[in-house]
């Protein structure tokens, strides 16, 4: 059996409740992303931030 390849993509019409979802999401998962970089020292932007360390994962995970 082939697979074939689909894309999708959504639109909105501009300033809408549903644009400006859209748009919040975009920008939370980008914050997630840096976030993640920074914490296991991936942090390209030149920013403060410092890896977690192993200390900082047990406090986290209550270890």
């Amino acid at each position: 059996m082939t697979r074939n390849r689909v894309d999708a993509e959504s639109t909105a019409a501009a300033n809408t409740a549903a644009d400006n979802f859209l748009a919040d999401e975009h920008n939370l998962q980008e914050e997630k992303r840096k976030m993640v970089a920074s914490a296991f020292g991936k942090d390209q932007s030149g920013g403060s931030a410092t890896c977690l360390t192993v200390e900082d994962l047990k406090y986290l995970y209550m270890v």
